[in-house]
């Protein structure tokens, strides 16, 4: 078995997430036969492309992929790799307004689609798998083999339309699309959680609702109008920090 980690960066790099991912690599070079691969392109679909062929030239048997805002743990690949699932990925929210945990999960009898929370008690070894329709990008393990497949069918990372033709497809989700009609099953393992770099913080799936409200109180020019406190519930809820200091 052979790992490539390919980190994918667009924008100033933090140095939280330069320190984070360092630390992860090093842990995971003790323990596997790994590869990390990083090429800074404003076009992402372009240095994704070129990653995996080079990956995939020498020789992995994984492709792990992470994202440039995204925080880890050490733990968090071993406990992908333990599932010999084709694709999975860990689990975390959207960086911007409303925070949302991504997953997205298809009503099969209605045909639409919601955000999966996935609210589930934290117990060690246990088995969290959730079969998604879209995935967490940023930590995701995906096969060699599996993208061998869509490369040579010529399903490469790219960007496309919408159904609706009024929006733009981000190349993850563009990737997603692939796998499922490919035949694939994504799956995310819920107990896997992961940071994601936003506003002087970082969001989890296990403080994003608090960190909603924080945003809605320290920041409101990033929160819709209509989702903003009210002058007097602000007033309310200063005063009562105030007298808590």
């Amino acid at each position: 078995m052979k790992i490539g980690v390919l980190i994918t960066t667009f924008g100033p790099l933090d140095p939280v997430a330069y320190h984070n991912h360092l630390s992860v690599l090093l842990s995971w070079k003790k323990l596997f036969d790994l590869e990390a691969y990083h090429l800074s392109d404003n076009q992402q679909e372009a240095s994704l492309n070129a990653m995996v062929n080079i990956a995939l030239q020498d020789g992995c048997t994984h492709l792990f992929f992470i994202e440039h805002d995204n925080i880890l743990s050490k733990k968090d690949l071993p406990k992908l790799l333990k599932h010999n699932l084709d694709i999975v990925s860990g689990y975390y929210t959207f960086r911007n307004w409303p925070f949302a945990p991504i997953p997205v999960k298809r009503d099969t009898e209605t045909g639409l689609y919601y955000r999966l929370e996935y609210v589930a008690e934290y117990e060690e070894g246990k088995d969290n798998l959730i079969e998604v329709d879209v995935a967490c990008f940023g930590c995701c393990l995906i096969k060699a083999e599996v993208m061998k497949k869509l490369f040579d069918a010529g399903k490469i990372f790219r960007r496309e339309q919408s159904i609706k033709g009024n929006t733009t497809m981000t190349v993850d989700c563009v990737l997603f699309d692939d796998l499922r009609k490919a035949g694939y099953k994504l799956f995310v393992d819920g107990n896997v959680r992961v940071g994601h770099l936003a506003q002087r913080f970082v969001v989890t799936p296990d403080n994003y609702r608090l960190y909603r409200e924080m945003v809605k109180l320290v920041f409101p020019e990033i929160v819709p109008k209509e989702e903003q406190f009210s002058e007097e519930k602000r007033k309310q809820i200063c005063e009562f920090l105030g007298e808590r200091a």
